[in-house]
């Protein structure tokens, strides 16, 4: 899928703009604020379900959330619901990973044929030394994997998670590569390919792993799938149809085991929140979890601008760090602004071209001082959106 942020951050982007722990259980909505005002003016002007925005930096996140969890139902969107990420679990991917190349599990130079010893003898030559580091930029040669179509092309895959994800890599490494190794071409196939080399080398599931190394270590929890999976009243995901946004059956489809890591995880502002702070104190030198040498190797592209789950970009001549997601019905985006001191995220239970300039008012209401972003200046992520959002409406 082409992402959202192909629109999002475009160059009419007029501003970037300026702890809290994850509840298992939904907490009342907060007492009007002028953000909170705002916030709600901008929703009902795009007719988004719910919208979401946490503003965080070093000490503190602030989150504000109005609207509704699915259309035509009357449970008011609440300040602990659960929202789809997409492809904004990369960086969480990638962090772990992070954690256990710090535990000697893993290497940045592993490469596919020492992760993998038995498909020694069936691995295409231009995979062979495709590492772990390329992978997690996007630089690894594996297809995108971002469509339905593109899923059709695969057998059934028996097993367990991991078993399947075994499966996906000994199937996919014996076909040509999409491009040269060493050239960019956005996968979600490729970070599911960097996860279960983690999977092998830990003897754990993703899950598991991020689980443990990220999630437990953050004081935060995740639900593994659409939020939903969790708690049927959670907020369901919306469609365009005709002129219209209606909610998507979550039993309607799904993101393919095989690809989880790239992005089927559903979190709580709150509690993606802490990973965004993580990510921004590191950046304003006061690493944790990490060391400052590891946060480096995930901020900092080996070539191009795309990092480890981050997307660079410069803007007044700073960098700012940014990627988006959605795997159809949820859009999400989060922004790192170090040279400023904070950290954005906004959701919606929504994908259409409302979303866009959404997004871009309430970027510009929290931080109107900032210029626009170049042309071109764009983050991409996430899954098959335009197929999801057909099936939805069929």
């Amino acid at each position: 899928m082409r992402s959202t942020l192909r629109m999002l951050l475009f160059a009419a982007l007029a501003a970037l703009f300026a702890g809290c722990s994850d509840s298992k259980k939904p907490t009342s909505p907060a007492a009007a604020t002028p953000l909170a005002t705002t916030v709600e003016g901008i929703r009902v002007r795009h007719g988004l379900p719910a919208l979401g925005l946490a503003v965080i930096d070093r000490d503190s996140i602030r989150v504000t959330i109005t609207g509704v969890r699915r259309r035509g139902a009357p449970n008011r969107a609440q300040t602990g619901d659960l929202f789809h990420l997409g492809s904004l679990a990369k960086a969480m991917t990638a962090t772990m990973i992070g954690r256990l190349v710090e535990a000697g599990t893993l290497s940045w130079n592993l490469t596919l044929v020492q992760a993998f010893p038995e498909f020694s003898g069936s691995i295409v030559a231009e995979y062979r030394n495709v590492t772990l580091a390329q992978l997690l930029q996007h630089r690894g040669g594996v297809p995108a994997f971002e469509t339905l179509e593109d899923f059709a092309v695969l057998p059934s895959f028996p097993g367990n998670d991991v078993q399947q994800r075994h499966a996906f890599v000994s199937w996919l490494v014996t076909r040509p590569p999409a491009v040269t190794p060493g050239t960019y071409l956005y996968s979600n196939a490729g970070y599911a390919v960097a996860a279960a080399m983690a999977e092998a080398a830990a003897g754990s599931s993703w899950e598991q792993l991020l689980t443990n190394e990220l999630l437990t270590p953050l004081g935060v929890s995740a639900t593994f799938g659409w939020p939903t999976d969790h708690d049927a009243n959670q907020p369901w995901g919306h469609v365009a149809q005709g002129d219209s946004l209606v909610p998507f059956d979550p039993a309607s489809g799904h993101v393919p085991t095989v690809v989880a890591p790239a992005g089927d995880l559903s979190q709580s502002l709150e509690a993606y929140g802490r990973f965004a702070r993580l990510h921004l104190r590191a950046l304003l030198g006061t690493p944790q979890l990490l060391s400052a040498s590891t946060f480096r190797t995930l901020h900092t592209p080996t070539v191009g601008d795309y990092a480890m789950g981050w997307q660079l970009l410069t803007l007044q001549g700073r960098l700012v760090y940014a990627h988006d997601g959605s795997a159809g019905t949820f859009t999400t985006l989060v922004l790192l602004d170090p040279a400023r001191g904070g950290a954005y995220v906004i959701v919606t239970n929504a994908v259409s071209d409302q979303v866009e300039a959404a997004f871009t008012e309430v970027l510009t209401a929290v931080a109107p001082r900032f210029a626009a972003l170049p042309a071109g200046s764009l983050v991409r992520a996430g899954f098959g959106r335009p197929a999801l959002a057909t099936r939805a409406a069929e």
